[in-house]
């Protein structure tokens, strides 16, 4: 739910959803958020992101140097789903992925060709009825989280992988229901800082103990139901402490925690190469 392009100087704050005039940084976001009905044009991810035929390719971990076949990472990028660092998209690029986009709030689904998926941050909360109603985006993330695809999901795409999303005037809207939670908007605002998040197990993007930075920016709350298992994702640190935070089971890995790769290098080729074993295998 904010915007930023490094994670220096100050902390990144969330556009408004009245501005019109708000125009990102991070590349590319739709620049008006007021209504899902009459949702300007999103740019497609351009050619030097989405295919990294035209840009060398440089190892960013000697171990995982990427392989011939280029993984599909399809990423959902509309209205609902806007936050990405720049930073991220093309390391991901340079670790081997071939990004393709979707938007869940024009009704579309995971691409076929997806090795892994990828929802970013943003507003779910304003569009939670649409996104609700598309069942294709829905029942194709159940699809590919039940079949082992690689699923990375922060802050807002943390929010849709739960079973229900509460928007602030109390209006319950069922979601993925990939992850045993319930996530709630308030008025106050949840939380606010900068994270140094560690893994507390192997997961998609970090072996245990690895560390990577990033922030933490939202109004909503999230609620585990009682008895159901939960495997947390990281060690989230922050001004006020530490806590355990997010989820992670399998190949699915969510939490709050809006992550910059470029702080932890092997990250992003652990990703993709994540998505190039899945291919493998399908």
């Amino acid at each position: 739910m904010s915007h930023a392009v490094s994670l220096g100087g100050h902390l990144p704050i969330a556009p408004s959803l009245a501005s019109a005039s708000y125009q990102s940084p991070v590349h590319p976001i739709a620049p008006s958020l007021a209504s899902a009905s009459h949702q300007p044009p999103v740019r497609p991810i351009p050619p030097s992101l989405a295919s990294a035929s035209s840009r060398p390719v440089h190892p960013i971990h000697p171990s995982l140097e990427p392989a011939d076949y280029r993984p599909v990472l399809a990423v959902a990028r509309d209205a609902a789903f806007n936050f990405y660092y720049t930073d991220n998209l093309e390391l991901l690029v340079q670790a081997g992925a071939r990004l393709v986009e979707f938007s869940p709030l024009r009704g579309e689904g995971i691409p076929p060709d997806a090795d892994g998926i990828y929802i970013g941050g943003g507003f779910p909360e304003e569009f939670a009825s649409v996104i609700a109603g598309n069942k294709a985006f829905l029942n194709g993330i159940r699809s590919a989280a039940a079949d082992g695809m690689p699923l990375y999901a922060e802050c807002g795409g943390y929010m849709v992988l739960v079973r229900s999303l509460t928007d602030r005037s109390g209006n319950l809207h069922e979601m993925a229901g990939i992850i045993p939670a319930h996530t709630v908007m308030q008025e106050r605002r949840a939380a606010l800082g900068y994270r140094e998040v560690t893994a507390i197990r192997d997961c998609l993007l970090l072996q245990q103990g690895e560390t990577l930075r990033g922030h933490e920016f939202h109004y909503s709350v999230m609620s585990y139901d009682y008895g159901e298992p939960r495997t947390f994702a990281y060690e989230s640190k922050g001004r006020g402490g530490s806590q355990p935070e997010g989820y992670v089971s399998g190949n699915v890995m969510a939490a709050y925690a809006h992550i910059h790769l470029a702080s932890y290098l092997p990250a992003a080729a652990r990703f993709v190469a994540a998505c190039r074993t899945y291919h493998e295998r399908k």
